[in-house]
């Protein structure tokens, strides 16, 4: 995975990602619902490879899902921030060999 980042990944995630930023970079909309995804910033403005989903169906009583996901990883499922700090030192492990 190839990215424009300066500084090296972080080994661990913040306890709360304080200063990190998040920008809009996919919307739809259709009549059954709609979809959001947004790219994350660490607290340098450097881009890290995790994202954030908004998920909204209408069809199934308006439920919605929304969370964070690694990019690679399973595009079906949403972590919350504890989970992501969970799945990040072998999603870490697996990219240092990789060109970042």
């Amino acid at each position: 995975m190839a990215s424009n980042r300066i500084a090296p990944l972080p080994a661990e995630l913040p306890v709360k990602p304080v200063g990190w930023n998040k920008r809009m970079s996919l919307h739809m909309k259709t009549n059954g619902g709609g979809v959001a995804v947004y790219d994350i910033t660490d607290d340098r403005g450097e881009p890290m490879p995790i994202g954030f989903g908004y998920c909204f169906d209408r069809v199934n009583q308006g439920k919605s899902r929304s969370g964070f996901f690694l990019h690679g990883g399973p595009a079906d499922s949403y972590l919350s921030w504890a989970e992501m700090r969970e799945a990040w030192p072998a999603y870490f492990q697996r990219l240092e060999g990789e060109d970042l």
